[in-house]
């Protein structure tokens, strides 16, 4: 039986070292030649996806079609259901609720019976368990014993299948439970975390990238990706929504009013809100041999569902053949606003009000993502940075380049929020530093970019199957580089990258950026380190004046200082050294070294007895006030950190994919990947920034950028990998920088490309 657990947000590029197939097994079974739906009942589907399918879109008429099933479902089953439906970039095109469903959810795992605040997001919000966050506060504000919505949930479950799924791989929130906890798999000891440890923190709704609403930014209209209520969630009942092999969406159930992870991955749970997801995915089912079933991880293979697909017998309706449905029976169409009930009116998340909303086809400049789709023998075809090589962008529905919000300009105030004017140049140079004072230029920030696509074009991908003929398929992957501040200088991808490593590379770039600085840096304009920002947070209350409650589990600045114990140096996060988020990650496990059950914990982490996918540590404590107040006071905020920690404002990251980049021997920014295996992100951040150092000169044969008029990786001498960490009263070793994948390329059988 599954025990009430949950996580608040999921997100991108897993660790596989393996690929596909394999009978048996949890969740397992070779392909079985089903190809899934076409979007129109009875009509079958008679070619699998080559990875270049046409993008589909949702009409109202299919969105109500797998409402009405999930509706019918739930009679069936006796239960009264929550669902919602999302395009591929996470519009919410209808949210339909049943009369007598739950109002609410309630987030934490219980394994402790712990109680809020002081341990993070465990109990919020409401209820018995609820303890000392319910704050009396003046009639119509928001307060921490604010329930929150069951529809945010069902919107987020649904999202999290979307932001996952591409051509070449269907995952649902199963498959992410199953990859973001202390253990992989979950309910084994001794294994180390999974290998999306911490991806929950991730298109939250206070950020910077993940766009808001129409309403609330009506310039942003349908763009995308768009922020979820709850981030990307682990609780089973979200499936993506595939027509002809292309995934349009997906949708998310919401029955029982707890919002949770699956502890244990070796049963096989019948868990109502999955079979109504099943039953509403019902002719938009994805191909069976793309489902995650088929996809190792580690040796192991990674979950769909726990029952049976396409047609689980645990299903008790029949199909509805109806394809042109102008509303669901037995359910109201529903608006999704903040929790505030003196919100403005423009607060939504959803607005029901003009009906239901036809889905965006991806790769269009109303999707918020736009192919440029160079070509090498046509050189009027210029794809990114004019180089004729296809690539995705980030655009606005206008079409121009759209590289976030939240800009900070040095020039005017070093920790300021003031835009850019103009700033929407795909690469633009960096704001801090400057050029002048040793910054990356446009041309080098996009030939980074460029090259990493080169890079990932070549190398075999890991979480992707039957893609592009025979064998493996190439890695899709979003590439994001940033300077000191957390500017987005330059972002692209490959075709069918997930999603969610939109957000995420940037998150990456950003970490490794941030830990990395030292004082006095490259930037005359910010000089402080990592520390000095962490020891100045503000520790921020949820509605400052109204609700003057620190839900931090802990400051800040005491990381810093646990940090320097573990690592027994009194420099630590100010000193220069070249920090990765395999390394920072290396710090954030509630294990060190991760999987030696027993031993401490990192500095950057809780201890075990209180760690949960909902209280994992600094990335939490970063962000948890703005992400309460996003929900229950303010969704038009655009920063996740207060004022002195604007360089990580979107949260940061603790699973592998970044690596800094030095100029001129010098640290200026940072590079992130999401997409694929870690390992695999590591080999594309590692080797596409070496690559590109080599580009810009020639005679920089190593690609680092140790030297003067050389871009690139960190100087050996700095990487955190020469950091021997020695955890008071437990075992010691030293941290990883990168850990690339044996022969990675497709036409090569080259060894140990990231070794020196």
């Amino acid at each position: 039986m599954r025990r009430v657990e949950l996580t608040i947000a999921l997100a991108t590029g897993l660790a596989v070292f393996g690929c596909g197939g394999g009978g048996g097994g949890s969740g397992g079974g070779r392909a079985s030649g089903f190809l899934g739906g076409s979007g129109s009942p009875g009509i079958p589907v008679t070619q699998s996806c080559d990875g270049f399918c046409a993008n589909q879109r949702l009409s109202p008429e299919q969105v109500n079609l797998v409402c009405q099933q999930a509706v019918n479902e739930a009679i069936a089953q006796g239960v009264q259901a929550t669902c919602a439906v999302v395009d591929r970039v996470g519009n919410p095109l209808a949210v339909y609720e049943m009369p007598g469903a739950p109002q609410t959810v309630r987030i934490g795992s219980n394994n402790n019976d712990l109680a809020f605040p002081g341990n993070g997001l465990e109990d919020v919000p409401g209820g018995a368990n609820q303890g000392t966050a319910q704050v009396a506060t003046p009639t119509g504000l928001p307060n921490l014993s604010a329930p929150i919505s069951a529809r945010f949930a069902a919107i987020s479950k649904a999202g999290t299948a979307a932001y996952l799924s591409t051509q070449g791989n269907a995952f649902t929130t199963r498959t992410a439970s199953q990859i973001i906890q202390e253990h992989f798999n979950p309910g084994e000891f001794m294994q180390a975390g999974g290998p999306l440890f911490g991806v929950q923190f991730s298109q939250l709704p206070c950020g910077d990238i993940a766009r808001k609403s129409p309403e609330i930014v009506p310039a942003q209209g349908g763009a995308g990706p768009k922020r979820l209520p709850l981030g990307f969630a682990g609780d089973p009942g979200g499936v993506p929504l595939y027509i002809n092999g292309d995934p349009a969406g997906a949708v998310g159930i919401e029955v029982d009013g707890i919002y949770r992870v699956d502890p244990r991955t070796a049963d096989d749970d019948v868990d109502i809100e999955e079979i109504i997801a099943l039953a509403a995915q019902r002719s938009f089912e994805a191909s069976k041999d793309r489902e995650s079933r088929q996809i190792t991880v580690m040796g192991k293979l990674l979950r769909y569902t726990d029952l049976d697909t396409p047609n689980p017998r645990e299903i008790a309706s029949p199909p509805v053949m109806d394809t042109n449905l102008t509303t669901v029976t037995g359910a109201s169409l529903v608006d999704v606003t903040t929790l505030n009930p003196n919100a403005a009116a423009n607060a939504n998340f959803f607005r029901a009000s003009g009906g239901v909303v036809t889905g965006r086809r991806f790769l269009s400049a109303e999707s918020g993502y736009l192919l440029l789709e160079g070509d090498p023998n046509d050189p009027s075809k210029n794809g990114y940075f004019n180089s004729n090589l296809e690539s995705r962008m980030l655009v606005n529905p206008d079409g121009t380049a759209f590289l976030g919000q939240n800009i900070v300009n040095p020039a005017i105030d070093p920790k300021s929020t003031i835009p850019v004017a103009g700033a929407v140049n795909n690469p633009r140079p960096s704001l801090s530093p400057t050029p002048a004072n040793n910054g990356l230029t446009a041309q080098e920030a996009g030939t980074i970019v460029v090259n990493a696509i080169r890079v990932a074009q070549k190398s075999r991908a890991q979480i992707r199957r039957g893609i592009q003929g025979p064998g493996f398929p190439f890695m899709q992957v979003n590439i994001s580089v940033v300077d000191l501040a957390g500017n987005l200088n330059a972002f692209s991808g490959t075709r069918d990258a997930p999603v969610f490593g939109t957000t995420v590379s940037i998150q990456k770039a950003r970490t490794a950026a941030f830990i990395s600085r030292a004082p006095n840096g490259a930037d005359p304009n910010m000089p402080t380190s990592a520390a000095d920002d962490l020891m100045a947070d503000m520790q921020e209350t949820i509605v400052p004046g109204v609700v003057d409650v620190n839900v931090q589990t802990q400051s800040l600045g005491q990381y810093v200082l646990d940090a320097r114990a573990f690592l027994a140096d009194d420099t630590a996060l100010a000193n220069g050294k070249a920090f990765s988020d395999r390394s920072g990650g290396n710090l954030s496990r509630p294990f060190f070294p991760d999987g030696i059950d027993g031993n401490a914990n990192g500095p950057f982490s809780k201890p075990i007895s209180s760690w949960s996918p909902f209280n994992t540590g600094l990335q939490l404590d970063l962000v948890i006030t703005r992400l309460l107040r996003s929900l229950l006071a303010d969704p038009t905020i655009t920063s996740c950190t207060g004022p002195e920690l604007l360089e990580v404002r979107g949260g940061i990251q603790i699973f592998p994919g970044s690596v800094p980049i030095f100029k001129n021997g010098v640290l200026v920014g940072g590079i992130g990947i999401s997409g694929d295996g870690v390992d695999q992100d590591d080999l594309i951040a590692f080797e596409g920034l070496k690559q590109g150092g080599i580009a810009l000169n020639p005679a920089n044969t190593r690609g680092f950028g140790d030297q003067p008029g050389f871009v690139g990786n960190a100087p050996l001498a700095v990487r955190s990998d020469t950091i021997r960490a020695a955890a008071p009263g437990g075992e010691s070793g030293f941290l990883r920088f990168v850990n690339c994948p044996p022969t990675p390329f497709l036409n090569s059988d080259a060894q140990n490309v990231c070794e020196n």
